[in-house]
């Protein structure tokens, strides 16, 4: 059997004192002890120091480089419910990574020290709760802004950019990324907030990149090519990229849609 690189009982104890005995997942934030009905000196507890890289070799996110005293330390622990525990351990942790464990653990300890000595009403359930009709708004006004059917998503999606396009595409993209580029439209949600944040990044660098190489025609669209080009011109290899960051764009607008109605449901947009 393999040796375990377990953690006492004191770093167990301290890491659940620094979560505040809440999950560290930042979707789930249960409460993981309570009181039993029926002994009075007795306690339910659903808690757990969870291993960020693995106890042992082969194990989920197992790191090599650690030394066995580092892979014992409070570093390399992240408390969880038992839920979430057994959760980031499926697949051999393949699906939680060893950045994501640390980010959970870094943002909600710092979640705690902002909420010491604060009214559980003001940043528990309440709080919580109140993160979901905040970000449905938002999500509401993405759809509104920059929907399906509108010819930004035709742009991204279908147009081959050596087509002419009309300037007015490229500029609602630059107001949609302008206005859209600042912290009122954050999500709460941070699984949602890192998915908007892709989506701003890649539409960010399809705008900019599209911008350095069009020019305007007699009639006021934008083009790429002109009648000039030669075959060998490097600006078929950049009109290429460019389809392909189109594409990258529209499926990270898709998967932002689809996080959202998972969490959120589907928003009424007037």
């Amino acid at each position: 059997m393999e040796k375990r690189d377990n953690f006492t009982k004191k770093i167990v104890d301290v890491l659940a004192r620094r979560a505040s005995y809440i999950c560290s997942q930042p979707e789930c934030k249960v409460l993981t002890i309570s009181p039993s009905d029926t002994i009075s000196d007795k306690f339910l507890y659903i808690g757990k120091a969870a291993h960020i890289t693995a106890a042992a070799v082969g194990g989920p996110r197992y790191d090599d480089s650690l030394s066995p005293k580092e892979r014992g330390a409070i570093e390399n622990a992240i408390f969880l419910c038992s839920s979430c525990a057994d959760m980031i351990d499926k697949n051999n942790g393949a699906d939680f990574s060893t950045c994501t464990l640390i980010e959970w653990k870094l943002q909600h300890e710092a979640w705690v020290r902002r909420n010491l000595n604060k009214s559980i009403f003001s940043f528990g359930s309440a709080a919580i709760s109140l993160s979901v009709p905040s970000d449905r708004l938002l999500f509401a006004k993405l759809l509104e802004q920059f929907p399906y059917n509108s010819h930004m998503m035709y742009l991204l999606r279908d147009n081959d950019v050596a087509n002419p396009f009309p300037a007015e595409w490229l500029k609602d993209i630059n107001s949609f990324t302008q206005e859209w580029n600042d912290a009122s439209h954050e999500f709460i949600d941070p699984k949602l907030e890192g998915k908007r944040k892709d989506f701003m990044v890649k539409l960010t660098s399809f705008e900019n990149g599209l911008w350095s190489i069009t020019w305007k025609t007699e009639n006021g669209d934008l083009s790429v090519l002109s009648h000039k080009f030669k075959e060998e011109d490097p600006r078929w290899e950049k009109i290429n990229e460019l389809n392909a960051m189109g594409t990258e764009v529209h499926n990270a607008h898709q998967e932002l849609v689809r996080a959202c109605k998972a969490k959120l449901g589907d928003p009424e947009v007037s």
